[in-house]
Order: C-alpha cells, then structure tokens, then sequence
C-alpha cells in the first residue's frame, strides 16, 4: 500500500495533487494510473492532516529483483504550476 500524508498549517485551500510513479523510463500517473499527466484536485484542511491511499496492489510471488522505481510528487495552487510545496520523490527496489 502507498499512501501520502500532507500537514497543513494554514488556512484550508484546494490544491492539485500530482504523483508520478517512474518505471523503466515511463510515468504513471495518479489517479488514473495511466501514462498521461494527470492530476488530483485536493482540499488541504486547515491546521490539519490530509492523508490518502493512492495505490494498493498485491505483487506475485515470486517477484524477484527490480528497480530502482521512483514516486514524484508535487503540490500545486489548482490549474497553476506555482509549488506549494518542495518537490518530494521515494526510490524503491524489490529485492528477490
């Protein structure tokens, strides 16, 4: 399961949400998992958590190696480009 949390300390805005899952050279993304650049539409409260699963799979067994995968994500002001946040990304293998 993957999921975010995000801390929000200021008064409640909405915000777009962006997760990229890197494969390989491709990108998925969120929520629709599919490799166009798609986009959330959040709503952070106000002096509170948000938090989320944005991904729950079942991998096979055996597996094996793979990797390293990469998961990006930004916070954007909705239908702009201007950060809210610092650009965040988690590196993972599987390890047979």
């Amino acid at each position: 399961m993957v999921q975010y949390e995000i801390t929000h300390r200021s008064a409640a805005i909405p915000a777009d949400l962006y997760i990229a899952l890197g494969v390989f050279g491709e990108y998925y993304f969120f929520p629709s998992w599919q490799p166009v650049p798609d986009r959330a539409r959040i709503m952070l409260p106000s002096n509170a958590m948000h938090a989320q699963t944005v991904l729950q799979i079942t991998l096979p067994a055996p597996l094996g190696s793979g990797g390293p995968f990469t998961f990006y994500a930004a916070i954007t002001s909705p239908n702009s480009v201007e950060l809210l946040a610092e650009l965040s990304y988690w590196d993972f293998w599987f390890i047979d």
